[in-house]
C-alpha cells in the first residue's frame, strides 16, 4: 500500500512537521506500507525536508497552492498518477483541502483522508465556499482533537489521532537543568517560557503583557521565547517600547526543545485558537506547570499541571494566577514521571500514533477494495 501524506502548510519547523518526523522515526516497515511526503515548496525549510530523507522518507515539492492553484493541482495529479498511491492523506485547517482531495479523485485514488489540524482557518470565505465540495470528496475523517474535529466535520464522523512524542526525552533531570541554567546565565531567575512560532495565532503581544504583570511582581523574572516568524522583528519591538530587554530572551528555534524545558519554571501559551498543541503535552512531560488559553483544547491536558485561563481575563489576572500556581511547586521529578505514565495511557506517545494510524490505513484499504464507492 503506497500513501501520499500532504503537509498543506508546507514542510517547516512547526507543530505539525514535528508530529510526522516523530511518527517516521518511530515508523517500523514491515513492508505492507509505504509512506512519502508532499508540501508546497515556497512554505518548506531546507533544513526540515532533509529531516525526512535522512529517515529514508522520500520528499516532494509542490507549487504554491494559493497563488498558483492549477498549477498546483495538476503537478499533484501528475505526482498521484506517476506514483500510483492507494492512500492520500492531506494535513489542514480548513475547506482549502479540497484542492489536494480533488487532485486525488482525478488521480484516481480511493482513499483521501482529510487531518484536521486546528481549530480555524485563515482565509474563511473560501473554506465556507468548499465546504460542500470538501465533504464530497472526503472518504476518511481524521482530527488531532475532539475540537480540531468539530471545527472542520461538523456532525460527520471522525477518528482522533493524538500527535506521537516521544515523551521519556522530555523527563525530568535536576543535574542536567543545574548545568544549562548556568550555562544560559538564569541560574538565579524565575524563568517564564513560552515554544512557538511569532505569529498572530500565538498571541505574543498578550504574552509580553502579562510577562510585564509578574515581573512587577517577581523581578527575578525572566521570560525565554522559543521560536521564529514572521512577527518576530514587531515583537522584539514591543519588548523594547517596554523596557524589557534585560528581562525577554529570544532563542530562536531548537531541535533540542527538550533541554530549553529543563530550563523553565512556568509556561504560558495564550493563542487566540489552537487545534491541540503538542507543546502542552510536552511541557507536562517535562513537569512543568502551564497557563493556557481557554481557546485550547481540554483533551492537551493529561494532566493537572495545565490551567486554562480566558482571554477575557486582564493580563494583570492571568499574571496573579501565575506567581500564585508558581508558589505552589512541587517534585519537579516526580511531576514529570506522573505526568509522562498519564500521557503515554491517553495515546500521546510516538510508539501509539504509529500503531493507530497503520491501523487506519490497513482498514480503510481493506474496505475501499471491498467497495466500489465513488464521488
Amino acid at each position: 500500500m503506497k500513501v501520499l501524506n500532504i503537509i498543506t502548510g508546507g514542510i517547516m519547523g512547526d507543530g505539525i512537521t514535528a508530529s510526522w518526523l516523530n511518527f517516521c522515526a518511530a515508523f517500523r516497515s514491515d513492508g505492507d506500507i509505504s509512506i512519502e511526503f508532499a508540501a508546497p515548496k515556497p512554505l518548506s525549510e531546507e533544513e526540515y525536508i532533509l529531516r525526512f530523507e535522512q529517515l529514508a522518507f522520500r520528499t516532494h515539492l509542490l507549487p504554491d497552492r494559493i497563488k498558483s492553484p492549477l498549477r498546483y493541482i495538476g503537478r499533484l495529479v501528475r505526482l498521484i498518477r506517476q506514483n500510483r498511491y492507494d492512500i492520500v492523506h492531506v494535513n489542514g485547517s480548513s475547506a482549502i483541502m479540497s484542492l489536494e482531495l480533488l487532485a486525488a479523485w482525478i488521480g484516481g485514488v480511493k482513499i483521501r483522508i482529510a487531518h484536521s489540524r486546528n481549530t480555524q482557518s485563515s482565509f474563511h470565505r473560501l473554506d465556507r465556499l468548499l465546504r460542500p465540495l470538501f465533504r464530497r470528496l472526503t472518504t476518511l475523517r481524521i482530527a488531532c482533537g475532539e475540537e480540531a474535529g468539530k471545527w472542520l466535520f461538523g456532525r460527520q464522523p471522525f477518528q482522533i489521532l493524538h500527535n506521537g512524542k516521544f515523551l521519556h526525552r522530555f523527563r525530568f533531570d535536576d543535574g542536567q537543568r543545574t548545568a544549562l541554567r548556568l550555562a544560559e546565565s538564569l541560574e538565579d531567575k524565575i524563568v517564564i517560557g513560552h515554544v512557538g512560532k511569532f505569529n498572530e495565532q500565538k498571541n505574543h503581544p498578550f504574552l509580553i503583557r502579562v510577562f510585564r504583570e509578574i515581573l512587577s511582581v517577581l523581578p527575578s523574572a525572566h521570560l525565554y521565547l522559543t521560536g521564529t516568524g514572521p512577527m518576530l522583528q514587531n515583537i522584539k519591538e514591543l519588548v523594547e517600547q517596554n523596557g524589557l530587554e534585560n528581562n525577554v530572551t529570544f532563542a530562536g528555534e531548537t531541535d533540542k526543545i527538550e533541554e530549553r524545558l529543563l530550563m523553565m519554571d512556568y509556561m504560558i501559551l495564550p493563542s487566540l485558537y489552537e487545534g491541540l498543541p503538542n507543546v502542552v503535552v510536552e511541557w507536562q512531560a517535562s513537569g512543568l506547570f502551564s497557563t493556557v488559553s481557554s481557546t485550547v483544547t481540554r483533551e492537551s491536558a493529561a494532566t493537572d499541571l495545565v490551567h486554562f485561563e480566558s482571554l477575557e481575563s486582564t493580563p494583570a489576572a492571568w499574571a496573579e494566577t501565575i506567581v500564585g500556581r508558581l508558589k505552589t511547586g512541587g517534585d519537579r521529578k516526580t511531576l514529570s514521571d506522573e505526568a509522562i505514565e498519564k500521557l503515554t495511557a491517553a495515546g500521546f506517545d510516538a510508539e501509539s500514533m504509529v500503531h493507530n494510524l497503520k491501523d487506519l490505513y490497513t482498514d480503510a484499504y481493506r474496505k475501499a477494495y471491498q467497495s466500489n464507492r465513488t464521488v
